[in-house]
Formats: C-alpha cells, structure tokens, sequence
C-alpha cells in the first residue's frame, strides 16, 4: 500500500522498514509516475540489481540509487494508475484491522491495480517476454 508522509508517497512496507532501520529517506517530489515506476516490479528488480543489500533489505542510499534508470517517457495512465493505488492504499489502512465483505473486494483491486500498474511499467521500459519472465521469476516463491 501506498502512505504520504510529510507531504511524500512512499510504499507502506518502505516505509515500515525505514522506520523499523531507524533511517531517515526522503524525495523531495510527488512524481507519481515515478512512484509507480519504483514500486513496480521492474522497479524493485533494478533496485535489487543496482543498490546494496543489508539486513534484509537494500539501502537506498544516492550513491547506488541514482544508477536506477528512470525513464523519461511519461504516461498518463500510468500516472492515473498510481493515483488509483494512492487512494486505494489508504482506504484499506483506513479499514485497519477490522475484517469486513469490503476488505477483501478492495484487496483484489488493489491487486488488479498494482498488476496494471506492472504492466505499463514493462510496456514503458519496452521489457521483452525473456525479460519480463525474469523479473517475474525474481518474485515468485515456493509456497
């Protein structure tokens, strides 16, 4: 899910592991097609690949970071897309814990969103079928 921070749209799960690392990560933008782009599949497969890992995670720090290409290409769907997540994201936080017909319907959307999303970021980046296979295969895990 999707939480703005100070005025920033970070990934709930980024956010949570900043916090639980005790480190402190800003960009200073609202660039909601570069939100989506770093939250996507793809997006995680490059940071993987081009930062360092440390505990469980990767540090997200400039000197690594910055060699994550980001595309110049824009798209408004995409964009639309992340701002659906955004909006989406919060209305299940909003729900916390209780369980509801609602979360589980709004769940799948968010699913369904986030699987668009993925798409559109492979279509902007022109991935391959070989290539797209690859990232997927980065985050398909045995049960």
């Amino acid at each position: 899910g999707i939480k703005e921070i100070s005025g920033m749209n970070l990934d709930l799960a980024t956010t949570m592991n900043l916090l639980r690392e005790q480190c402190k990560f800003l960009m200073p933008t609202k660039d909601m097609q570069l939100l989506a782009i770093l939250n996507s599949k793809l997006g995680w497969f490059l940071i993987m690949n081009t930062c360092t890992q440390i505990q469980g995670g990767y540090q997200l720090i400039w000197k690594y970071f910055k060699n994550v290409p980001i595309t110049k290409k824009k798209s408004p769907e995409l964009i639309q897309l992340s701002e659906k997540m955004s909006m989406l994201s919060q209305r299940l936080i909003d729900l916390g814990t209780k369980i509801i017909d609602d979360r589980a319907r709004l769940e799948q959307e968010i699913q369904e969103t986030a699987n668009q999303i993925n798409q559109l970021v492979y279509d902007l980046y022109e991935i391959t079928d070989a290539e797209k296979k690859m990232v997927e295969d980065c985050f398909n895990f045995p049960n």
